[in-house]
């Protein structure tokens, strides 16, 4: 059985981006602003969704529930997430 999944990538701006588990670079860049990330989350969707024994969701195997701060105005309206603090 192969992992499947992704990752998702927060850069100091607050731009959000998401990578395939088999795609992350070594380094990651945003590549709204070119900024290095500062925060990550992988999500493991190997066996789709898991229940952990109280039938809640296993937090590994869905996406993190960013919080949109703001958006940033361009030719396209670019969410701007609050970066969760350590622990969270």
């Amino acid at each position: 059985m192969s992992y499947e999944g992704h990752v998702e990538f927060l850069c100091a701006n607050g731009h959000r981006w998401v990578e395939g588990a088999y795609d992350e670079p070594d380094e990651p860049k945003c590549p709204d602003c070119g900024g290095a990330k500062v925060w990550r989350h992988a999500i493991d969707q190997t066996n789709g969704v898991c229940y952990c024994e109280d039938g809640s969701e296993d937090p590994s195997t869905v996406p993190y529930p960013l919080e949109v701060d703001h958006y940033e105005e361009r030719l396209v309206k670019v969410a701007i997430y609050r970066i969760p603090e350590n622990g969270e």
